[in-house]
């Protein structure tokens, strides 16, 4: 949720006055070096706890509890799995709109409009 409304950690003191290349870049470097390592970790780690509790028949210890626990904890290797997707999502967005704001860079340059305005 915090990743698709752009509310995850981050310093925003200074990642507000950034440019959107920088911004972009931040975002980039981010998800590869951060998110989506630390994502996959979890998700190859958990199907091995997954595996174990569906194998193993695992029950909650309550006389009354829920007898077929492997399915709430199969929820831990299916949520990071879709996280996993959505930040590779996010990081091609990301890569879109830095090549965006070359491309416009570059079109500026050659259109002869230096004031930044796009032209119509």
């Amino acid at each position: 949720y915090a990743l698709k409304e752009n509310a995850h950690v981050r310093v925003d003191i200074f990642y507000e006055k950034f440019s959107p290349t920088a911004k972009a870049l931040i975002n980039i470097l981010g998800t590869i070096f951060f998110i989506l390592p630390f994502v996959a970790l979890v998700a190859f780690f958990s199907i091995d706890y997954v595996s174990e509790a569906y194998t193993s028949h695992e029950a909650s210890a309550n006389p009354g509890g829920m007898q077929h626990l492997w399915i709430i904890k199969s929820a831990i290797t299916l949520s990071y799995a879709f996280l996993f997707i959505y930040a590779f999502g996010f990081l091609i967005k990301n890569i879109n709109a830095l090549l965006d704001v070359r491309e416009n860079k570059g079109s500026e340059f050659l259109s002869g409009n230096s004031s930044g305005a796009q032209s119509v």
